[in-house]
């Protein structure tokens, strides 16, 4: 659904953890973790450049959570410049490549059940994650509960005017 003033837009009715599980079975993540074109995949590496670049105009080194880490291989890429990088992921498909094939540690289950302390990461990233929670606002609250005072907060939300939407359509 989308606000007609704002703008803001919301799934609706809002689905459970293991409804949006079934979205990402082992087949979403491709043969090999190739899972787009060979032109795009080799143009990923670039945007989480970009991605590694932003977090460190603001942020030199520390502990980074990536919230939705998928196969972690942007705390891959924190760890090997130095950070202390883990993740948080639902599918245990993609936390399975992340904690076995990168040795990234990788917190299964629910952002909102996470383990973490307070002031536990100086950076916490939330690529394309907000709009699959079912409240964002309790999300938020447990990031500012776990990211240290004056920490850096990254987060990419689909933008509905982009090109990208005009191709994909409700997709």
């Amino acid at each position: 659904m989308k606000c007609e003033r704002c703008g803001l837009a919301a799934t609706r009715p809002v689905i459970s953890d293991d409804e949006v599980a079934a979205y990402y079975p082992a087949s979403y993540y491709g043969d090999r973790n190739r899972r787009f074109n060979p032109l795009l995949e080799r143009l990923i590496p670039f945007f989480r450049s970009r991605r590694v670049r932003s977090i460190e105009r603001y942020v030199r080194q520390g502990r980074i959570l990536d919230v939705g880490c998928g196969r972690g291989f942007l705390p891959a890429i924190m760890r090997d410049r130095g950070w202390d990088a883990q993740g948080v992921e639902l599918s245990p498909t993609a936390a399975e490549h992340a904690t076995h094939n990168l040795q990234i540690p990788v917190f299964i289950g629910d952002f909102l059940l996470s383990p973490f302390p307070p002031g536990s990461f100086d950076v916490l990233v939330f690529w394309h994650v907000l709009e699959h929670v079912a409240d964002p606002v309790a999300t938020i609250r447990r990031a500012r509960e776990i990211i240290r005072p004056g920490g850096l907060m990254l987060v990419a939300v689909p933008n509905f005017e982009r090109l990208q939407r005009r191709f994909a359509g409700r997709h």
